[in-house]
């Protein structure tokens, strides 16, 4: 039995390693075993539909047994898209914006965090979105995302949870497209400094908190109706300065961009050592967020989504766990759940629960 677990593992890495990662393995960020640090949840009212608190409690266990130590609730307030208000709806109870109906007789985040301190884990709450596309009305939009009212809430939800020892961090969900503010002449510095504002409020309540913020990869116009991937220089222009001036976030994340066609395999591997390289010469940490699932929309405009098979998740794992000081999967709790209504998830979840029993890392031991 002792020869199976290692013979098991090679085998595994073996299959999931394209030629070109495993002839990076002998560098220092290949040292790092290909397993996930943690997940994100995107908590609507979908999921309080078919998940009860305990359920949210079983999910938190399962990602610990996983070796997952992170949980990002990707938001708590988001543009009230239902009734097409010109205003946000909250995912949580508070004083400053109305309370989506789904959650004005559930504290979720109660359960959530109580769960989390008992398994020492960390807990990320997430911020507003930006109404989309977020140069449609930009300075409108901008403004109504940065106003006294919206920096009032923020900090009133971190005031609520500050208490517990898993809070660990705040999320700010938005990564502009830089294409799409050029082409419609945004100023991205409105943007910049408006979520220099949003730092400064989350942090006046509790300065331990890191602050993640990500870095999406676009297709960038090629001038001929097509489109290209995105250049080390097209991304150096437009994130170093946010990187540069936003002294007070901690955390810059690349989202891989493997599920939503926008990246390849090699692409992805130069925006990660990019991102990688500009975190760590500012002295902040850098994550990759590995998706877990293809999303597309179709031509008659119907989004679809699949969780990936586990192959998929491993080999965007071998690039990301190169560069990534921390891997944290998109969705875990639709699209890698054993309680997923997806059968693809529950299979995902199943087979990668016996991979990282596989992958026997002394590191892995330690999680």
């Amino acid at each position: 039995m002792r020869l199976i677990r290692p013979i098991l593992t090679v085998i595994l890495l073996a299959l999931f390693l394209t030629a070109p990662l495993a002839a990076d393995a002998s560098t220092p960020d290949a040292l790092h075993p290909p397993v996930l640090d943690g997940g994100f949840w995107q908590l609507g009212p979908g999921i309080l539909e078919h998940f009860s608190d305990k359920d949210l409690e079983a999910e938190i266990q399962d990602m610990h047994d996983l070796g997952m130590r992170i949980l990002i609730i990707q938001y708590t307030v988001q543009p009230n898209w239902e009734d097409g208000q010109d205003d946000y709806v909250a995912y949580i109870n508070n004083t400053v914006y109305p309370v989506h109906p789904a959650f004005k007789d559930r504290n979720p985040f109660s359960s959530i965090f109580r769960a989390a301190d008992r398994l020492k884990m960390r807990v990320y709450l997430g911020g507003m979105l930006l109404k989309q596309p977020i140069e449609d009305d930009y300075e409108a939009n901008v403004a109504r995302w940065s106003s006294d009212r919206a920096l009032r809430f923020r900090k009133e939800v971190v005031a609520r949870f500050a208490g517990y020892q898993s809070f660990a961090g705040y999320y700010i969900p938005n990564e502009p497209n830089p294409f799409k503010l050029i082409a419609k002449r945004c100023d991205p510095d409105l943007l910049l400094s408006a979520t220099a504002e949003v730092v400064d409020a989350v942090k006046s309540v509790k300065p331990g908190l890191d602050v993640v913020m990500p870095i999406g990869l676009y297709l960038r116009p090629n001038g001929r109706d097509g489109y290209l991937f995105t250049t080390r220089k097209d991304l150096d222009l437009f994130w170093r300065p946010w990187v540069k001036r936003l002294d007070k976030v901690d955390t810059w994340m690349v989202i891989d961009g493997l599920g939503t066609r926008l990246s390849e395999l090699d692409h992805t591997a130069m925006a990660q050592r990019w991102a990688r390289d500009l975190a760590h010469e500012h002295g902040k940490a850098y994550w990759t967020d590995v998706e877990n699932a293809r999303m597309y929309t179709d031509d008659a405009g119907r989004y679809h989504s699949q969780p990936f098979a586990l192959g998929d998740l491993v080999r965007s794992l071998s690039i990301a766990t190169r560069f990534a000081d921390q891997t944290v999967t998109f969705d875990y709790i639709h699209y890698m759940s054993r309680q997923s209504s997806k059968p693809e998830a529950v299979r995902l979840h199943q087979a990668y629960r016996k991979y990282v029993e596989a992958v026997d890392y002394p590191s892995n031991r330690k999680r």
